[in-house]
């Protein structure tokens, strides 16, 4: 990656665990294309759309250009090092803008001027829809938080969410798929709002209502939590319905830092950023640079009604070690590249997410133990989603994702079947903690 300026500034049961990962992720097949060879259709040191990075032709392709940039210059060093050592394979495609959607373009501009940065906690006031920050200054000392303002509440992510099936795989990189679930979930969303003639609905301090409910196989069957996220840097209230018991458990809601039984994530991964800003420690701003990025996703849907593993996750390559790259295609995409510090308490000394300025969505994060050496990666890859309520519109949504554990040789995926709806078929009442003692009886 091209050099990237450096700014920091000092900032005053299993299972049931399980379930709390999951809202992490709401948030066309295509033959193999060829590898990139040593002379391209697009010309002497240029690669074209369609060319495939891999192990073997890492060297000589990190040398050529693509869409104007040196292919060494698109690809953090952790990226590199997995192609090189892990098999990922990287399609190249061409940048494609995003259409958005014309409300949240307006939202920005009506109420980005409203939003204020407490320098003191890294908090905000006055949020009500859109972008809190579109206009970014890199000589702003509070820009590194700032980003992941825009990224905790900047995405357009529908004001609703409904995914009546999705797909959750735990990985061996040694022998392949351990395990797979199936989940639904339904989000409802309290401010931020696009659709009706006011962005916040209640007394503005929640941000989210979410309901996840498991549905296979039948050890999980029936279990499901509901959780109320705030937006004002209070912890989640969250409830589990306990299937064994017919009942629901209130949970504590100071669990953000962590690990999630039986899973590859800590609940600060959701999302692949889940805390509020103010319980952070640090952010660091290391610059704005173009990366290769998975936006307009290609990967086909999980096909839970296939034979095999290979024909049910067609988008991960299951079928060789270490059984979870994604495969799909990546384009350049303009991000903001932030270090965040969490609290010396947090198993994580430091995570690098990059983020894009166009979506902000987060393309890749990179986890370092205490000891500073890499420990996970986690990849998403996202596609603009149309909107049940503004024909040609469109929100933001990951269609697969990877977190990957490289020390203990594990990962954790997610995959859509491509059924899920935004702003249609949720009511506040749908995503309720009585909603969801009705769904495990």
């Amino acid at each position: 990656m091209t050099a990237l300026r450096r700014r920091s500034r000092a900032l005053p049961g299993p299972v049931l665990s399980l379930f709390l990962i999951l809202f992490a992720f709401f948030g066309v097949a295509a033959a193999t294309p060829p590898a990139a060879q040593a002379t391209s259709p697009c010309g002497d040191g240029v690669l074209c759309p369609g060319d495939r990075i891999e192990a073997a032709n890492l060297a000589e392709a990190g040398e050529k250009t693509f869409a104007g940039h040196k292919i060494a210059d698109l690809m953090p060093e952790r990226l590199v090092w997995q192609i090189r050592e892990e098999g990922l394979a990287v399609t190249l495609a061409p940048y494609k803008a995003y259409p958005g959607h014309d409300r949240h373009r307006e939202a920005t501009r009506r109420y980005a001027g409203d939003v204020v940065f407490d320098p003191a906690t890294n908090g905000v006031s006055g949020y009500k829809a859109g972008v809190p920050f579109p206009d970014l200054s890199p000589d702003d000392p509070h820009i590194a938080a700032k980003v992941i303002w825009n990224l905790i509440r900047g995405r357009d992510r529908g004001d609703t969410f409904l995914e009546p099936l999705f797909t959750f795989v735990l990985i061996d990189g040694r022998s392949g798929v351990e395990r797979v679930q199936h989940w639904g979930y339904r989000r409802f969303g309290m401010k931020g709002l696009l659709r009706g003639d006011t962005p916040v609905l209640g007394d503005g301090t929640i941000w989210e209502k979410d309901l996840l409910f498991s549905i296979a196989p039948q050890d999980i069957k029936g279990l499901g939590t509901f959780t109320i996220r705030y937006d004002d840097g209070r912890p989640d209230d969250k409830w589990a319905y306990i299937r064994e018991v017919r009942r629901t458990r209130r949970l504590t809601g100071s669990t953000w830092m962590d690990p999630l039984g039986g899973t590859d994530f800590v609940t600060d991964d959701v999302l692949s950023f889940n805390a509020h800003p103010t319980w952070y420690k640090e952010f660091r701003y290391l610059g704005k640079t173009t990366v290769l990025g998975i936006a307009n996703s290609r990967a086909p849907f999980w096909n839970p009604g296939a034979a095999s593993h290979v024909d049910q996750f067609p988008g991960m390559n299951v079928a060789s070690a270490p059984y979870w790259n994604l495969v799909d295609h990546w384009e350049p995409r303009t991000v903001h590249v932030v270090e965040a510090v969490p609290p010396a308490e947090h198993p994580y000394s430091r995570r690098v997410l990059h983020i894009d300025a166009e979506t902000w969505n987060n393309y890749f994060s990179f986890m370092y133990d205490r000891a500073g050496n890499h420990w996970k990666s986690f990849q998403l890859s996202y596609t603009p989603w149309p909107l049940a309520d503004r024909p040609g519109q469109y929100g933001s949504t990951d269609i697969q994702a990877a977190m990957i554990d490289f020390r203990n040789r594990h990962a954790t995926a997610f995959m859509i079947d491509g059924n899920l709806t935004m702003n249609a078929g949720v009511a506040e009442d749908d995503v309720s903690l009585a909603a969801l003692e009705t769904l495990g009886r």
